[in-house]
């Protein structure tokens, strides 16, 4: 259950599995899904993701956040063949800055676009 929406309730903890679906359901909305998903940053391209995964611009739409110790990514990966993939990376606790659970977060996320990819040629093939 979602307490408040700033995030800092304990009693408002979310699951990464939990916000993925949130996200699942925002994209499948038909009233909502296309404008959900444009008010995202671009990676690589605009906003809080405009430095990272410069590698791959305009594959990964998500929102980031940041609190002492903790830091967040959730969003979509879109696949060459088009699927959508939601996901979510969170970080509590952790020691020795955020730029390495930012590296950790954007290694998942550029394995996500190679396991997408592989994932539907190989669903493809069957």
């Amino acid at each position: 259950t979602l307490f408040n929406g700033s995030g800092l309730a304990q009693e408002g903890a979310l699951s990464p599995s939990a916000l993925s679906g949130v996200l699942l359901d925002m994209a499948r909305d038909p009233r909502v899904g296309s404008e959900f998903r444009s008010s995202l940053a671009i990676a690589g391209l605009d906003g809080t993701l405009k430095r990272r995964l410069r590698d791959a611009p305009g594959r990964l739409r998500g929102k980031t956040g940041t609190l002492d110790g903790v830091h967040g990514l959730a969003g979509y990966v879109e696949a060459q063949d088009g699927s959508l993939y939601a996901f979510a990376f969170l970080a509590n606790g952790f020691r020795g800055g955020s730029a390495r659970v930012k590296r950790v977060h954007d290694d998942f996320a550029q394995r996500m676009f190679e396991v997408s990819s592989d994932a539907t040629a190989d669903e493809s093939r069957e």
